[in-house]
């Protein structure tokens, strides 16, 4: 698998996650492990 195929589907998982009603801010947060993910989704 190459790095244009991870990121492929690393790109296709994000389109999935956003047509469900997941922000690219809630995604960054996830992926970076940052803390107020929880507050964040409040703040909603």
């Amino acid at each position: 698998m190459t790095t244009n195929d991870i990121a492929g589907k690393l790109w296709n998982l994000c389109n999935v996650l956003k047509d469900n009603g997941v922000t690219c801010q809630h995604m960054t947060c996830f992926l970076c492990g940052y803390p107020g993910h929880d507050a964040m989704h409040d703040e909603q």
